[in-house]
């Protein structure tokens, strides 16, 4: 089952002619869904004010809370918006370096091919400043 044949590339951007940039492929297209979903955050949207994860709200939780909540927010996620998706297996990895927490989520596509995309997640950690993580 294909969505379009036709569909704009997340990120926005334009062409070397001058258009729109866009794409057929159904695992770009969809990859480009789940990350839009996953990245926005509840009330983010104006109009879609329920669309997104609560994930921003874990950042201060600890690594432990942090990974079970970002994995049951896509769950969630994927049940609510992406319905035609089936989600294999969400697994996340946390760098302590950079207190950033990525989030691996493998899935199958409406024509059963299997596909994954990667989110990363930045966090707070009490002895970064604050003027470190906005950069």
């Amino acid at each position: 089952m294909a969505i379009s044949e036709y569909t704009i590339t997340l990120p926005f951007s334009i062409s070397d002619f001058g258009s729109v940039s866009s794409t057929t492929s159904q695992e770009k297209i969809w990859a480009d869904r789940v990350r839009s979903v996953v990245g926005t955050s509840v009330l983010e949207r104006v109009m879609r004010p329920q669309f997104g994860t609560d994930i921003p709200t874990t950042i201060f939780e600890t690594e432990e809370v942090m990974r079970s909540k970002i994995e049951e927010e896509i769950s969630k996620a994927f049940a609510f918006y992406l319905p035609l998706l089936t989600l294999d297996t969400v697994s996340t990895e946390f760098d302590e370096r950079t207190n950033v927490i990525t989030a691996t989520i493998l899935y199958q596509l409406p024509n059963e091919e299997e596909a994954t995309v990667s989110v990363g997640i930045a966090t707070i950690s009490p002895d970064q400043p604050i003027s470190e993580v906005l950069r």
